[in-house]
């Protein structure tokens, strides 16, 4: 898999584990916090018993994105420059934290929106036209995962917009599919590489 960086295939791996389980210990050690409803950057509000904990995945989690965008030397350019837009992005969230659970904030929200929409558009800009490539580089693999992302974020944003009680619910089908797809790549193209041979 010559045309994966072993970083990217060990990155993207850790990617949704840190975030998924980060998220998961958070909230099961917050006995107040409601995962259905409440948003995962409520883990790290200013306020939160998490914060700490919380910010930290927020950290780790993008770094991964970033270090997978660097090695996924198979995805066309645009595509890895997005990719690595939305991991700094993840980065910068935990920079700028909700002041407090029960507060919105003008810079949390632009930031995490930024990493909603790179992470979702960029299978898309990661389109190759070989006939060799990986199903999810190629035109349908590419439009799917950006319109199966791109839909999720458009519902969680409803949801998020309407105080919906499933807000939280949402949030997270759509950051553990964002989180998943650098994965799903590497794994698509180990995969196209050996009914290669």
């Amino acid at each position: 898999m010559s045309d994966i960086a072993k970083r990217a295939k060990y990155s993207s791996a850790l990617a949704p584990i840190i975030l998924i389980g980060g998220w998961t210990i958070a909230e099961s050690s917050w006995s107040a916090y409601d995962p259905m409803r409440q948003t995962i950057s409520e883990l790290a509000a200013g306020d939160a018993p998490t914060k700490v904990f919380m910010t930290a995945v927020f950290v780790l989690t993008g770094i991964c994105h970033i270090i997978s965008a660097s090695g996924l030397r198979n995805a066309a350019m645009p595509g890895r420059i997005a990719l690595g837009v939305g991991g700094a992005a993840i980065v910068a969230v935990a920079f700028a934290p909700l002041p407090s659970v029960a507060e919105h904030s003008p810079a949390h929200t632009t930031i995490a929106t930024i990493s909603f929409a790179a992470m979702s558009v960029w299978p898309l800009l990661a389109m190759r036209k070989q006939l060799t490539t990986p199903w999810m580089l190629s035109s349908k693999g590419s439009w799917f995962g950006a319109l199966f992302l791109g839909a999720l974020s458009l519902i969680f944003l409803a949801s998020w917009l309407t105080e919906s009680s499933y807000a939280g619910f949402l949030e997270r089908m759509l950051a553990g599919s964002q989180a998943f797809w650098p994965w799903g790549l590497v794994r698509d193209t180990r995969k196209s590489a050996a009914n290669a041979s």
